[in-house]
């Protein structure tokens, strides 16, 4: 898929960004896709013992895609230069490196479709993460014991995913972008940027699911698409409320008014006055 976005895809995302409903008003949920990928773990990047491993690497993977989620659903710039973008990853899959689990310097996944593939050390012997668009597979770095964090491997992830919808690996024209090469990254997630991963999403048919903290009535090209949710609203099927930036911070229902936020401590007898 080529990086170079229509004008008039361009526009339609960037018509995303205007028009966001003030504090308080309500907005039908909209919706996000899911991005599914399977993931094989080195052995050497498990958590925990081999008896215990089980459930801490389904949670040391599950904080990944959920901090790649963030950077890309959540805003971390200045719009119209940053944007909430209606993607959240998950794992389809997640199991140990099939067979003799390969030695260094490790590939750009395990040569399956649609598999993420979880290393102890770099990848091809000086990345952090590389992605093969041909096979639809990446490979990433995640230490010994998965030791990396997941704030810093859920970025990688998200980065590998935006060169398998398209973006081109010598990230020519997406410096300051989160697809910026080697000291020029940042979180920000443009509109171009966005339009192409949800490309990559409908043209790989991903299953789409109610957002938290993304309001509107549907996905572009949808004549009223999403906005970013107004700040101190309620998120949807979830206690807490929308922080603006497309992130959900837990709250008790009655502390949610969609007017302010409530002083931390305040009495929390009448709705819409405290903040967990």
């Amino acid at each position: 898929m080529s990086a170079r976005i229509g004008a008039h895809k361009i526009a339609g995302v960037l018509g995303l960004l205007l028009g966001t409903t003030g504090a308080g008003a309500s907005a039908a949920p909209a919706e996000e896709y899911l991005l599914d990928m399977a993931i094989a773990v080195h052995p050497q990047s498990e958590r925990g013992s081999p008896a215990s491993s089980g459930e801490s690497n389904v949670w040391a993977q599950s904080a990944m895609l959920d901090e790649a989620t963030r950077v890309v659903e959540g805003i971390d710039g200045v719009p119209p230069g940053e944007m909430s973008c209606p993607i959240r990853f998950r794992a389809s899959n997640i199991h140990r490196y099939d067979g003799a689990p390969p030695a260094p310097p490790y590939a750009c996944g395990t040569g399956r479709r649609d598999e993420a593939a979880l290393f102890p050390e770099s990848v091809l012997g000086e990345a952090s993460g590389c992605a093969n668009p041909v096979a639809q597979g990446l490979g990433m770095f995640v230490g010994s014991g998965f030791s990396r964090s997941p704030a810093d491997a859920g970025i990688t992830y998200a980065h590998e995913m935006g060169h398998l919808a398209g973006v081109p690996g010598d990230h020519a024209g997406w410096g300051g972008t989160l697809l910026g090469g080697s000291g020029v990254r940042t979180l920000d997630v443009p509109a171009n940027l966005c339009q192409i991963y949800l490309d990559f999403a409908a043209s790989r048919g991903a299953a789409r699911a109610t957002a938290a903290c993304i309001s509107g009535s549907g996905l572009p090209p949808s004549p009223d698409p999403y906005t970013p949710d107004p700040r101190f609203s309620a998120c949807h099927a979830r206690d807490g409320w929308c922080d603006g930036y497309g992130r959900c911070v837990d709250a008790p229902a009655a502390c949610v008014d969609g007017h302010a936020l409530p002083s931390r401590g305040a009495d929390c007898s009448a709705a819409g006055r405290c903040r967990a």
